[in-house]
């Protein structure tokens, strides 16, 4: 990983992004909170408070029966499965910072996906923020930009650059397993949805050999 996009992403300089890569620190993984965890939620948008009702004027009109109206139909249970699951609704983001964006995950935790071995993440990343440097730990992803632009640099596992480079609206770019990827947004932000090829994808963070599982790191 180029040691300008680490400083970037990480906010130190480059002396310190060249420690971080860290290729002679055999440390473990290091996990911290202080002082509490606490949970944010992000609000709809204007655009999509509208979008959200004339979706559900349609599936009214459509005769759609909510969830909660199913009706029992085997041995005294209820038909629970969800067959849709809407990623672009803020409300129910996996992570959220209120200056950088969020990340939403659909996978065989919230829908039936196993058997398809296939899952979902969509982000929303913030003018300039980046999504700092990780890898996808058990899966292959396929991102398509669905709005704004930015720069993305992926690196094999050993350490070659494989692209660096501008990607725009309407363009798709592939993240093999164990390629390490950063992605910065531009002044227009950037959205994007990944399809990776596990039920239950996960991804962790690049920090030198120290390094944590969580699902996102931002820089804004």
């Amino acid at each position: 990983m180029d040691e300008r996009v680490l400083a970037e992403a990480f906010n130190v300089n480059t002396d310190l992004a060249r420690r971080l890569r860290g290729e002679d620190d055999y440390r473990g993984m290091i996990v911290r909170v202080e002082r509490g965890l606490e949970v944010i939620s992000p609000q709809r948008s204007p655009e999509e408070r509208r979008n959200k009702r004339a979706t559900t004027t349609e599936t009214t009109r459509e005769g759609i029966i909510p969830r909660k109206r199913q009706i029992q139909w085997r041995r005294g249970t209820f038909c629970t499965a969800r067959l849709r699951h809407n990623a672009n609704n803020p409300s129910d983001a996996d992570i959220f910072n209120p200056r950088a964006g969020r990340v939403t995950n659909v996978n065989s935790h919230n829908l039936p996906l196993r058997n398809l071995q296939l899952s979902v993440q969509r982000v929303v990343l913030y003018r300039d923020a980046i999504f700092a440097p990780h890898w996808n730990v058990n899966a292959h992803s396929i991102c398509y930009i669905t709005r704004g632009s930015g720069h993305v640099q992926i690196v094999d596992d050993n350490g070659n650059t494989v692209f660096d480079g501008q990607v725009q609206e309407g363009q798709m770019i592939t993240a093999p397993q164990n390629f390490v990827v950063v992605k910065k947004a531009s002044v227009q932000g950037m959205e994007w949805v990944s399809f990776k090829t596990n039920d239950a994808a996960k991804i962790s963070q690049l920090a030198g050999r120290s390094r944590h599982s969580g699902p996102c790191q931002w820089k804004w």
